[in-house]
């Protein structure tokens, strides 16, 4: 505060003093805050007054003394006091005297002096404005600076953010910028540490983001509302002003600045931010909108100049690397021509390598050859050169011939016993196989260039080559040929240290392709010549192998003969001379029909095997012209595996007749023996009531009561009702049905349908819910009284082993050319002890029935060519039924020993 306010506040303070001796009551100075329109009390250091609006207004129609009560606020305690009221007018209101006692009479003296305060408290007012007005003249000069001279946008900003909170004496100034929805802390300028609110970020709703959208927002005390939200909760905000950054008409932040800062003894008709301060907030954020395209103008402008010295030197470099190229591609050129004239391989490596290394070809330092070893996955090192090798011929080979007739160096330097060029052969064999990177070179022929961050990352797949190369930039290029992969070329700069380039890898690619068709040509000569030598082995191990093959088909106990297409034999052995009759010399190039009369009845069968390509086989075959004699006979077409042509078939017959016969003789014994058992058991069944009706008819004979007569005859009905039952159902399972027997079309859906609306009362009667599914299409062909049997069983056992208000789920489908009917209930898992046995006849755990329910159903099932099986476990227990959807229809029963 300046020396000149400060003398000014003191005078203003001595009027009061002079108006507290003139006026013989208590009495109050107030200051008008305008835009606030209250009366604060002006009281430095103390509790002070404030008279909101509702009281003053009267005070601003009127502007003349006025006696009335007030309500008052002083911090947060309301007080009503009683007095005259004197306006302090300067062409408006800039104040007002309250005198407390409305019985005090207004003197000349008590106004003079009030005239006077009015004077000082305008003058105050003058005063602290130009002062005010001057501090900002200064720090609009330093923020010019500031944005002429830096160009640092982060700089930029938080010096921004100082001098506009110093210039509107605010105590915080804050620019948080935008992440998509969220503003985040950027910049802060406080008397506070900044990293208070370091971690400070906020969202907009929909309504703030629209005002926020008109440019600007002041908050004054009273309108501060949802605002206050955005900042942090132990964040006192009494007045704040948010103005937006717009960059290229987007908001790229916010400028907050938040509550005025209050100086010892200043004078100020309020201490709250007002809509002054927003407009110069504006004026600041629109000339630092400004400061900011110009920054990043400029970087835009240093970016570019940067890269069209880039492009000049990427220019200037590109001349260089293809005049390099021409001249690598001539010797390219010339070391092909070279490699088409010697077939020798040691030759055509010594000169590609030479090539590789020469100064007058490409120039590398140094090249090595691996092999790829053709019957296994292993590249083997062969030979390196380094460009030495150079020097160490020019004693042989003038060096001007490498300038001069470049073709005819690399010729005449490959026919020498070259110094430097080294042998591999005692490096073990590296294996590709599995390693990803010379995979890449060896089986997908492409080239790969090693770079030192490359060898750090992936040194367990180019390990191996450390055998071989203590480099860590090299290139791997692949030789391949027409047909194959002959090898691979490691190459590097590794004396010189000169960069390798990808220009030198597809000229690197182009000689090596070159290589590759050489090398396979001189493969191709050399086993051309190898082919020639084992013409002569070839002839005479076919001829061996043709007496071989020939002494195992005579020595085989099964009869054979061989048949081509036509159906005439190509070869038969001695088991065939036997059984037939005939010998083999007369039998080779006739039909078997003609020579094999016997056989009629296969021929149907030969014809088809001939047709379809498949094996057949008769199992216990009993041929009627040996005899009746058994014989497993086999069928087999012979096929040239080349054009995968059938050629002829293979008939194979074994004589069986003594292992038929004794088979057959142990499944009467076994069938005895089953007999037996079964008789057993139902002996047993049939005992108990036989031994209740022999007790009963004995009571009958010694009792006269006829009441009792009629009980004990009702109990003997019932006992040979199950008598009965316990007969029909040993009939029924000892009862083969016979095939032919009501044969029909049966839609497996409509008959577990029907079978279902059969149960529906008493899987009502438990709670049960009855649910059947599946495709409408599911037919099979069989006796339909028979399978309904089954299922009805299975259903009644569901039903039955179900708790109450349970499922049970009846499902039909079409599985692999089958009907498949399922029964499922959610009752108790069955043990697997007793899941194993339940098909048996006569095993129950029930406390009634004879057991044989379930062993029906199999052997319907199975007489219908299915199969039935059952699980169970804690989801519930399952029974499946499977039955052929064709069996009948496609007369399988005719061939039942086919197989």
């Amino acid at each position: 505060m300046s020396s000149r306010l400060r003398e000014y506040l003191a005078k203003l303070q001595n009027l009061i003093r002079k108006l507290d001796e003139v006026c013989s009551s208590d009495f109050s100075v107030f200051v008008f805050e305008k835009y606030k329109k209250r009366l604060k009390e002006f009281n430095p250091g103390r509790d002070y007054y404030v008279m909101d609006f509702p009281e003053v207004q009267e005070l601003l129609n009127t502007k003349k003394a006025i006696s009335k009560q007030v309500k008052l606020r002083k911090g947060d305690r309301f007080e009503s006091k009683e007095g005259i009221f004197v306006p302090l007018i300067k062409d408006e209101l800039i104040g007002a005297v309250a005198v407390w006692d409305t019985n005090f009479q207004l003197t000349d003296a008590f106004l003079e002096a009030v005239s006077k305060i009015t004077d000082m408290i305008f003058l105050l007012s003058a005063v602290s404005s130009g002062a005010e007005a001057t501090r900002r003249l200064e720090l609009v000069k330093e923020l010019t600076d500031v944005f002429e001279s830096t160009y640092n946008e982060s700089e930029l900003l938080h010096k921004t953010i100082g001098i506009t909170r110093k210039m509107v004496k605010a105590r915080y100034g804050f620019y948080c910028r935008k992440f998509g929805e969220v503003f985040a802390i950027d910049s802060a300028s406080c008397d506070v540490c900044e990293k208070e609110f370091e971690n400070w970020s906020f969202k907009f709703s929909e309504d703030l983001l629209l005002k926020l959208g008109e440019g600007k927002v002041f908050i004054s005390p009273k309108t501060a509302g949802e605002y206050l939200s955005i900042f942090p909760e132990d964040f006192e905000v009494r007045s704040f002003i948010l103005v937006p950054l717009d960059v290229e008409d987007k908001i790229e932040g916010l400028i907050i600045i938040t509550d005025r800062e209050s100086e010892e003894a200043e004078f100020r008709p309020h201490r709250y931010l007002d809509e002054e301060d927003l407009e110069m907030v504006q004026d600041i954020s629109n000339r630092l909108t400004v400061a900011i395209s110009r920054i990043r103008l400029m970087e835009t402008l240093e970016k570019e100049v940067e890269e069209l010295n880039k492009l000049k030197k990427i220019n200037e470099d590109l001349i260089d690397l293809q005049r390099n190229q021409l001249l690598k591609m001539s010797a390219v050129h010339k070391i092909a021509q070279s490699i088409r004239r010697p077939l020798k391989k040691d030759r055509i490596i010594k000169i590609v390598l030479l090539g590789i290394t020469s100064s007058a070809g490409l120039n590398f330092d140094r090249a090595i050859f691996l092999e790829k070893d053709q019957t296994s996955p292993f590249i083997i090192p062969r030979y390196t050169i380094t460009r030495e090798i150079e020097y160490e011929l020019s004693r042989d080979i003038p060096l001007s011939g490498i300038y001069g007739n470049f073709s005819q160096y690399l010729l005449e330097a490959s026919n020498y016993e070259l110094p430097y060029f080294s042998n591999f052969s005692d490096t073990r064999r590296i294996s590709y196989s599995g390693n990803l990177l010379l995979e890449r070179v060896v089986l997908r022929r492409k080239a790969l260039h090693i770079t030192p961050e490359m060898w750090k990352h992936r040194y367990e797949e180019l390990f191996q080559l450390r055998t071989i190369i203590d480099s860590d930039d090299f290139v791997l290029i692949p030789i391949a040929g027409e047909q194959s992969v002959q090898g691979m070329l490691v190459v590097d700069n590794s004396l010189s240290g000169r960069p390798i380039l990808s220009s030198d890898l597809e000229i690197l690619g182009l000689l090596a392709d070159s290589c590759g068709l050489a090398l396979e040509l001189s493969n191709n000569y050399e086993r051309l010549l190898e082919m020639t030598r084992s013409l002569e082995r070839e002839r005479n191990l076919s001829d061996y192998y043709r007496n071989f093959v020939s002494n195992i088909l005579q020595s085989l106990e099964s009869s054979i003969i061989v048949c081509d297409r036509d159906g005439k034999i190509t070869e038969m052995n001695r088991r065939a001379e036997e059984l037939f009759g005939l010998s083999r010399e007369k039998c080779l190039g006739v039909p078997l029909k003609t020579v094999c009369d016997q056989l009629s009845e296969l021929h149907s069968l030969i014809a088809e095997v001939l047709k379809v390509g498949e094996t057949v086989t008769l199992s216990d075959h009993r041929l009627e012209d040996f005899n009746d004699r058994i014989f497993d006979i086999r069928i087999t077409p012979l096929v040239n595996k080349r054009s995968e042509e059938i050629i002829g078939i293979i008939l194979s017959l074994d004589d069986v007749t003594e292992r038929f016969n004794l088979e057959k003789e142990l499944r009467f014994r076994e069938k005895m023996a089953a007999l037996g058992e079964m008789s057993a058991k139902v002996a047993h069944e049939i005992r108990n009531p036989i031994t209740i009706i022999s007790g009963f008819t004995r009571r009958i004979a010694r009792t006269r009561d006829r009441e009792k007569i009629q009980q004990y005859v009702e109990i003997l009905n019932r006992e040979l009702e199950r008598l009965e039952t316990i007969v029909n159902d040993v009939l029924d399972y000892s009862r083969r049905a016979k095939k032919k027997e009501n044969i029909e079309s049966v839609n497996a859906l409509e008959l577990c349908q029907e079978i279902a609306n059969g149960f529906k009362d008493l899987a009502k009667k438990k709670g049960i819910s009855l649910i059947v599914e599946g495709d409408e299409e599911t037919v099979f062909v069989g006796n339909k009284n028979r399978m309904k049997q089954v299922i009805i069983n299975l259903v009644q056992n569901a039903i039955e082993a179900s708790e109450d208000n349970g499922i049970v789920k009846i499902e039909v489908e079409f599985a692999q050319e089958n009907v498949r009917i399922s029964v499922w209930n959610k009752g108790k898992e069955i043990p697997p002890e007793i899941l194993r046995r339940v098909f048996e006849p006569f095993f129950t755990t029930k406390t009634f029935g004879t057991g044989l329910g379930l062993s029906i159903c199999k052997r319907i099932v199975e007489e219908h060519g299915g199969n039935i099986t059952a699980q169970s476990d804690s989801n519930g227990t399952i029974f499946v039924v499977s039955l052929p959807s064709r069996r009948y229809a496609n007369g399988d029963e005719k061939n039942n020993d086919r197989r």
